[in-house]
């Protein structure tokens, strides 16, 4: 049976996995460069990568993906 508090536990669950996390972090996670992610981002190639308004710092928004660039023959 579904209770109240367990669907309350259960979005508390979803919230707090959609946390955002910085670019450096990101990076550090990945294994890939700072620079590159924020080349990638400012490309428009991460998906889930937004801009904050007033910091302009990137922040990456789970379930994140990168787009892999078109191959070139």
């Amino acid at each position: 049976m579904v209770t109240a508090e367990s669907r309350f536990n259960h979005a508390a669950d979803q919230s707090s996995k959609c946390e955002p996390v910085s670019l450096r972090s990101f990076a550090v996670s990945t294994g890939l460069s700072l620079g590159l992610l924020r080349k990638f981002c400012n490309q428009g190639r991460i998906i889930g990568a937004r801009k904050h308004v007033l910091t302009k710092q990137w922040w990456i928004y789970p379930p994140a993906k990168i787009v892999p660039s078109q191959l070139r023959w």
